[in-house]
């Protein structure tokens, strides 16, 4: 079973209800942000951060209007300066390729090493999006049931952030 199925597969044997959608592949948060207009959903941007000189990974969850610091969010995440993390290592922890990375890939076995960092503000999005590791698909999940039901199935308390 691949990335996609596997998190597919958690969402519906966990009866975590969603929507979902299929679409031309995005290319970057501008397409992202047009398919959320219709939905009042926010899909935030996911960002695989790994510190200088090695050390706890992250995935940063970031609103999408909002741009990375990397000072910033280091100071916050209390960790070295952090930044965007290797391809290799983003695919074997989360299954993913630079854009798509996702936080639905908090469900792989391959994840539990990752901390997870969260825009506070994301907390007050009646809906997110994300893709299940598919560029050409989107999971849309009541915000609620991502903080609530989702992360703690997936065994992750997120460090909130004000960005």
């Amino acid at each position: 079973m691949d990335g996609r199925e596997t998190i597919l597969s958690f969402l519906k044997q966990n009866a975590l209800p969603f929507r979902l959608l299929s679409h031309e592949p995005v290319r970057g948060m501008d397409d992202c942000i047009s398919l959320t207009a219709p939905l009042n959903a926010v899909y935030p941007k996911n960002l695989f951060l790994s510190p200088r000189g090695g050390g706890r990974r992250c995935l940063l969850l970031l609103s999408p209007e909002k741009r990375f610091s990397a000072p910033q969010v280091s100071r916050q995440a209390g960790s070295s300066r952090l930044q965007l993390g290797g391809t290799e290592e983003l695919y074997a922890l989360l299954g993913a390729r630079p854009g798509a990375v996702s936080a639905l890939a908090l469900c792989l076995p391959t994840a539990k090493d990752v901390s997870l960092l969260v825009d506070g503000d994301l907390l007050a999005a009646p809906s997110l999006c994300f893709h299940p590791l598919d560029p050409a698909e989107t999971v849309v999940l009541e915000g609620e049931m991502f903080f609530k039901r989702f992360l703690p199935l997936c065994g992750k308390v997120p460090q909130l952030l004000s960005l």
